[in-house]
């Protein structure tokens, strides 16, 4: 994923994980959690569908997951539109 934070950090406990951290942050503070670095290159419209494709590549179940196709297309997306 794009944020800051890493999926090993202690802020997560045993209670939480980097994929509910995104989620609970993912529309209202989306640009609060992402690395500063990117927020300055991307749009917001750009950072949400980044998150979208982090988040459902990461559900816990893989069945819920992202095809992987599908994520390579739209980070390409992203990509094409930042460049």
């Amino acid at each position: 994923m794009f944020a800051v934070e890493r999926s090993t950090d202690d802020m997560f406990g045993d209670r939480s994980n980097l994929n509910n951290y995104v989620m609970a942050a993912f529309l209202d503070q989306v640009a609060e959690i992402m690395d500063p670095i990117l927020v300055e290159e991307i749009n917001l419209e750009e950072e949400i569908t980044m998150f979208g494709v982090g988040v459902a590549c990461s559900k816990h179940s893989p069945g819920d997951q992202m095809n992987i196709s599908d994520a390579i297309f739209e980070l390409y997306s992203i990509k094409d539109a930042i460049l």
